[in-house]
């Protein structure tokens, strides 16, 4: 249940401190994740099925970039944008390691294509 739900909800059904939730993300997240270590290697990092917020998929191609909510509190939800656009959410159980790839720096590569109806795939890479 607790994966499903978007730090706004977590905030909302537990009266959550910024503290409990930093604490929440790191319960919910697979600790057989190591996506730093794969990206460090060269790997793929992640395949996150994010389910798009407008019900319109970006197009092949598009500008994609992970950026932290600017208007969000701490800790601050990780949007999906399309060509300057958020279409999406980083789900809670992923949110850990993403913002920990995104703190390293390094250049990456973040592509996306549609899994279904209303989801699409964020691939991370190592920009080549």
């Amino acid at each position: 249940m607790l994966r499903q739900q978007t730090l706004d909800q977590w905030r909302t059904d537990f009266a959550a401190s910024p503290a409990e939730l930093s604490d929440l993300l790191t319960f919910v997240r697979d600790p057989d994740q190591q996506p730093v270590v794969d990206l460090l290697d060269g790997k793929t990092v992640a395949a996150l099925a994010v389910p798009v917020t407008d019900g319109v998929l970006p197009t092949s191609g598009a500008d994609v970039v992970l950026v932290e909510d600017p208007a969000g509190d701490e800790p601050r939800p990780l949007n999906v944008v399309v060509d300057g656009q958020v279409v999406g959410i980083v789900a809670t159980e992923d949110h850990s390691h993403m913002r920990a790839v995104l703190s390293l720096g390094l250049p990456t590569q973040i592509v996306t294509g549609a899994v279904g109806p209303s989801s699409i795939q964020v691939l991370v890479t190592t920009a080549a």
